[in-house]
């Protein structure tokens, strides 16, 4: 087990606490909790990404950008 320090803006740990104390537990359980379910999601998120990824075809990629007119974008498309 490792131990971190974290700065967290006052009304974070305030909703934390209250959280903690309303689920009977440490704020120290409920945080490491929070971040190991945060952490999970992300990596399950990265593995749909390289998985729809490994599927991608370049052929049909291009194929398909082939099909976008060459216009102008409209006033509020624009990148400035």
């Amino acid at each position: 087990m490792s131990t971190i320090t974290a700065d967290l803006p006052d009304p974070v740990f305030k909703s934390i606490k209250h959280l903690a104390e309303t689920e009977g537990m440490s704020v120290e359980q409920l945080a490491s909790l929070a971040i190991s379910q945060a952490v999970g999601a992300w990596n399950s998120q990265a593995r749909i990404f390289e998985e729809r990824a490994s599927r991608g075809e370049r052929a049909k990629f291009d194929a398909a950008l082939a099909m976008v007119p060459n216009v102008k974008p409209d006033l509020n498309d624009e990148i400035l």
